[in-house]
């Protein structure tokens, strides 16, 4: 009964369901006569739950051989950079194909390039704004370039990946830039503050340059994901091809301050403490130092611990942040401090600073701090902008750094700019290996839905073709043992 509901395009249609169905209602009944209502009832689920894990043992053992190789192409990648970064070398192509083979992207075309770059000015002409541009050796230029704009640092050769060097090698130009008063940009770091002015000046910036073909999108995780929505926020419609925040929100106040009033304590400390203590160290050796003898320090259950929270800062950092102390002080939404700094882009509309997004590609978890608030941010901007999409990962924040996350990641993040950003259409896009805990945990007909959703518990995705689904009832009965199905259970009829 379960296989025929569960998957009739296997077992045939028509007649035969109907056939099956009333076999095993009448088999239920007699087990029930037999047996008892409660025995029969539990002994039925025990062989439903049993048949639907056998069924699901081939894929389940073929998923699980596949992931364990994959680890070990990421494994081997990370040993070789380890050594590269040693040597302050440039990637090693045997590393790229390795990391290739670990998100299941299709090999890199290119070799790439990092120069350092001045961009664009700010504050009035007083501040400049510095960069790492990324380009792949011997593409035919002008390209199309992706903008990320990040407060960590470790941008160089030798640094983190964001995503710069995947990009890059696959034909993108990619300008990885300091945000104001970090590492190389000159000016004062004030989170949020000036990432609309900013962003939107960068990508101005970037569209008068001789390797920019004059399409330009945004990408960008966590924070680096809040600099992609201002810059979408802070731009006219046209200026922008592409979005794709990941993990983030259009609007900063619901971060810090959730519903109800409580304050993020948690966030904010793991956030203040890695960019503004563990970032800044000279090395990743200094870093990781830092980070030990913070654990070992008790650093983060001290700072969890402070009272009144307006000393939070002092605890932290060693000294009072007028950002902080700002923000605490006027909590409220549409107080003066707030007023100015929550929207990063404006979605809602009919509102005098709307703006209709560039195709979009909103990623986020369903445990993550930011859900709530991205799911809405999907449902605005499918409004005006229909080729907005949303995939919701079955993690938390902090698990987006899990290899089935980060593959899942790259795939939807290519395919984005590459029908939007180089105009590659179906026939002519990238082919990409299967990814198989995704491609077969799904069925065939909705993997083009603009929403791709991973059902909870049964880590099924599941496509939809808006936001928030049509809902659809469905009755179920409570039984005895204390468990729901969907069949109403049979009174004894001596009762």
């Amino acid at each position: 009964h379960q296989a025929t509901t569960r998957r009739p395009r296997q077992l045939g249609a028509g007649a035969g369901h109907a056939g099956v169905r009333k076999h095993a209602q009448c088999c239920r009944q007699r087990l029930q006569a037999v047996m008892g209502q409660r025995q029969g009832e539990a002994l039925l689920r025990a062989i439903s739950s049993l048949a639907q894990c056998v069924l699901r043992w081939p894929d389940t053992i073929f998923e699980a051989y596949i992931l364990v190789v994959d680890h070990a192409w990421l494994f081997i990648a990370f040993v070789v950079s380890l050594c590269r970064v040693s040597f302050r070398l440039a990637p090693f192509d045997f590393e790229r194909y390795c990391f290739a083979k670990a998100y299941h992207l299709d090999q890199p075309r290119f070799s790439v390039a990092a120069k350092w770059v001045d961009t664009a000015k700010v504050n009035n002409g007083k501040d400049v704004l510095r960069a790492t541009l990324w380009t792949p050796v011997g593409a035919d230029g002008p390209l199309p370039t992706v903008v990320i704009r990040n407060p960590y640092g470790n941008h160089s050769a030798v640094g983190v990946e964001w995503g710069q060097i995947i990009l890059a090698e696959r034909g993108y130009a990619v300008l990885l830039q300091d945000t104001r008063g970090r590492f190389g940009s000159d000016g004062d770091f004030v989170p949020v503050e000036n990432e609309r002015e900013d962003g939107a000046e960068t990508v101005r910036w970037v569209r008068q340059q001789p390797w920019c073909n004059g399409k330009v999108a945004v990408f960008g995780i966590s924070y680096l994901g809040l600099t992609a929505w201002a810059c979408v926020g802070g731009l006219k419609s046209g200026e922008l091809q592409a979005a794709v925040p990941i993990v983030a929100q259009s609007r900063v106040h619901s971060v810090v301050f959730r519903e109800g009033g409580g304050f993020s304590l948690e966030l904010l400390i793991t956030w203040l403490t890695l960019v503004l203590k563990v970032m800044v160290q000279p090395s990743r050796l200094d870093a990781l130092r830092s980070v030990v003898r913070m654990w070992f320090s008790g650093h983060w259950r001290t700072a969890a611990e402070v009272a009144p929270l307006c000393e939070l800062d002092e605890q932290l950092l060693g000294y009072k942040w007028p950002f902080f102390q700002a923000a605490l002080t006027d909590p409220a939404p549409d107080g003066a401090f707030w007023r100015s700094r929550d929207v990063l882009c404006e979605l809602r509309p009919g509102h005098a600073h709307s703006v209709v997004p560039p195709p979009i590609h909103i990623i986020s978890c369903w445990y993550d701090f930011f859900c709530t608030q991205a799911l809405h941010d999907f449902e605005m901007a499918s409004r005006s902008q229909p080729h907005a999409k949303l995939t919701v990962l079955p993690c938390g924040h902090w698990g987006l750094v899990s290899l089935e996350a980060q593959q899942l990641m790259f795939r939807s993040l290519l395919a984005c700019l590459d029908e939007h950003l180089a105009g590659l259409k179906d026939q002519n896009r990238r082919a990409l290996p299967m990814l198989e805990w995704y491609d077969l945990r799904r069925s065939a007909d909705d993997g083009h839905l603009p929403i791709q959703l991973c059902m909870l518990g049964s880590r099924r995705w599941k496509g939809f073709g808006e936001w928030p689904p049509q809902a659809r009832s469905r009755p179920l009965y409570l039984l005895h043992s204390g468990q729901l199905w969907r069949a109403p259970p049979a009174v004894d009829a001596a009762r």
